[in-house]
């Protein structure tokens, strides 16, 4: 069986693409087709095989289709929290939850990031608050714009801050 950075990989790869896409469309500009072989995408794809071990190879298939099916079908985060649940990936609809909007924040925010790099256009990002904040989030917000490549505090380069953070973050052009 195949470990589940394998599995989750191509998807991550698609989420970071669609964010790419945005990004470059949030800024108006037009930027070269997205490339895997970006040393910035090797980074993050470095990161996320830290992430996913010890997951067992049964709960890696089974997420591998749920985001499989989140990317090509363009679920919501509740249809992607329902299928966790019915496909016994967790017993916790909270944890179900979690799964769905942290790792898909995550993604998307790294994908924008990227595209904001690379258009030239962005001399930094300002922090969105979702609707009510944690203190976390509210902090990083309180900083305003940040310079792009410079961090909100403690490390935090993007949402998500924490798990189950619904906070995005914005382009500001140069």
């Amino acid at each position: 069986m195949k470990p589940l950075y394998d599995i989750l990989k191509p998807y991550t790869i698609e989420l970071l693409r669609l964010a790419w896409l945005d990004g470059s469309s949030s800024v108006g500009v037009v930027l070269d087709a997205f490339n895997v072989a970006n040393e910035s995408v090797e980074l993050i794809l470095d990161e996320l095989a830290q992430r996913v071990k010890g997951i067992d190879e049964t709960t890696a298939e089974t997420i591998q289709m749920i985001i499989g099916r989140q990317a090509s079908e363009g679920w919501t985060l509740a249809q992607v929290r329902d299928e966790l649940l019915a496909r016994a990936i967790t017993e916790s609809k909270t944890r179900a939850d979690l799964i769905a909007v942290t790792e898909t924040a995550d993604a998307y925010s790294r994908g924008s990031m990227l595209a904001y790099r690379a258009s030239g256009q962005v001399a930094g990002t300002e922090w969105l608050l979702a609707a009510e904040p944690c203190p976390i989030c509210e902090r990083l917000a309180a900083r305003g714009v940040v310079p792009l490549g410079e961090d909100y505090g403690d490390g935090i380069m993007h949402p998500p801050a924490h798990p189950s953070c619904r906070c995005a973050i914005a382009p500001v052009l140069t």
